[in-house]
């Protein structure tokens, strides 16, 4: 995903970054440049995002499930449990 990102995406890469990610792997999961990122999460500019109006249809993971997922997997635990 490129160009604007919305608040949860943006939300998601400061938490991310707070939990020790590099800047690279932060712009995978929220689909923007490690520059970017770095912008967002270091120099604390382009901060505020466009509205949350996406919805996952119901049975699809929600941001919140992929950032578990991810923090998890960065923890080496698996997918299975």
């Amino acid at each position: 995903m490129r160009g604007h990102l919305t608040n949860d995406q943006k939300q998601l890469a400061l938490r991310l970054e707070a939990q020790g990610l590099s800047l690279v792997e932060i712009g995978r999961q929220v689909g923007c440049t490690p520059p970017m990122v770095g912008l967002m999460v270091r120099a604390g500019k382009f901060r505020s995002g466009l509205p949350d109006d996406w919805r996952p249809r119901p049975g699809r993971l929600t941001i919140l499930d992929w950032e578990q997922i991810l923090l998890g997997l960065g923890r080496g635990l698996s997918v299975a449990g």
